[in-house]
């Protein structure tokens, strides 16, 4: 039976750390085929994590060596096989092949704790380039509601967006209140089944969606709540 291939990195064709040039890293092949069919490929390059990645404090280094996945990120950001002796310590953030890395994963627990876990390992082997700025985080949207301010047939649908499960409990509690009316709720299942225009301008145009910069401080609020998870 046929099995199509995994897919690996989609890249960009301007590189360097003085470029505009941007690694997305995302979820999967279907992640990674939506997001590649939006993208602007003279500038944005997407790679696809296989599966969840291993968690980088309780693997050996010997392990994160040999990781398929990890090794194809070291080799898209510029630090590949002659790089491999070099301590986190000397890496520097000058020979990355990208400007800025971005993680973008689906908006469920899954999704989080796999994000979570790519930062952990960009805290372990590449710590200079979270001091540096260049790592960076996309929160998809959760929900979308849409509804009408009146019953009119023709009146115009509105939407917002909630990114939290807390966060939509409270968007639909004020919009019953203030009359909204054939409201409707439609939850992300995941980046390949977001709308397109939504998840253009949310995620992957630079003029509209919103990056947060990650520090070693959010990476080690990530190992505190992540960091004893089994790899």
């Amino acid at each position: 039976m046929y099995r199509r291939p995994k897919l690996g990195l989609q890249d960009c064709r301007q590189h360097g750390i003085d470029s505009r040039a941007e690694l997305l890293i995302v979820e999967g092949d279907s992640a990674s085929q939506a997001v590649c069919s939006l993208r602007d490929a003279e500038f944005q390059a997407v790679l696809p994590m296989q599966g969840k990645p291993a968690n980088a404090l309780k693997a050996s280094a010997r392990v994160l060596r040999e990781n398929v996945l990890f090794g194809e990120l070291r080799d898209a950001l510029g630090y590949g096989t002659e790089e491999n002796s070099k301590t986190p310590a000397e890496v520097d953030p000058a020979r990355c092949r990208y400007s800025r890395v971005l993680l973008l994963f689906d908006p469920d627990a899954d999704g989080i704790h796999g994000g979570a876990l790519i930062l952990i390992y960009f805290y372990q082997q590449f710590p200079a380039l979270l001091t540096a700025g260049l790592v960076s985080v996309i929160r998809p949207p959760l929900f979308e509601l849409s509804y009408s301010q009146t019953a009119h047939p023709d009146a115009p649908r509105m939407s917002q967006l909630a990114y939290t499960e807390e966060q939509f409990q409270q968007l639909q509690r004020e919009l019953n209140l203030a009359g909204a009316v054939r409201l409707k709720t439609q939850r992300m299942r995941g980046l390949g089944g977001m709308p397109t225009e939504l998840l253009r301008t949310t995620c992957i145009d630079p003029t509209t969606r919103t990056a947060y910069r990650l520090s070693i401080a959010d990476a080690q609020s990530a190992i505190a709540i992540f960091g004893g998870s089994q790899i």
